[in-house]
């Protein structure tokens, strides 16, 4: 829309038809639109079960959904919003056997269980996400943009 503004008689056409995402992931990702004032989007009919929200993000929270998560799908991500909450969140779960993935290493060989942040992880897919703090994203716009890259995975 800014473009617009500046290159002027041009048309925007909204992509707005998800492909990859479970309609419960899009209405997660669709709550997050509607406070970033964008339009909702839609996808193809692609269900993958209710969308969990936990409070708590400690070690044991953490396996067990991963163990859960093991059962069901071939790969599990968590997800931290920034460097310095991936760094917190790998010491605090270095039992649990993870690939800590940031920009100097990117390979996490045959191990499924990933811990990155939300900008590594943009433009890769996982079977299974979890938001390591979801609470630590406020309403401004650019968590609100942060979470629209996860919840459309």
């Amino acid at each position: 829309e800014d473009i617009k503004d500046i290159i002027g008689d041009t048309q925007i056409l909204y992509l707005n038809k998800c492909y990859r995402t479970s309609i419960e992931i899009m209405e997660e990702a669709n709550k997050v639109l509607a406070k970033l004032n964008q339009a909702p989007a839609s996808n193809v009919v692609r269900n993958a079960g209710v969308v969990e929200h936990y409070k708590e993000n400690d070690i044991n929270t953490i396996s067990s959904l991963i163990n859960k998560f093991e059962k069901e799908y071939s790969t599990i991500a968590i997800i931290c919003k920034d460097e310095k909450e991936l760094n917190e969140a790998s010491k605090k779960l270095a039992d649990l056997n993870l690939s800590v993935l940031d920009e100097s290493n990117l390979s996490y060989g045959s191990n499924s269980k990933m811990l990155l942040t939300v900008q590594t992880a943009k433009g890769l897919e996982f079977d299974s996400v979890i938001i390591y703090n979801r609470d630590n994203y406020s309403d401004d716009m650019l968590d609100l943009r942060l979470l629209q890259i996860i919840e459309h995975r």
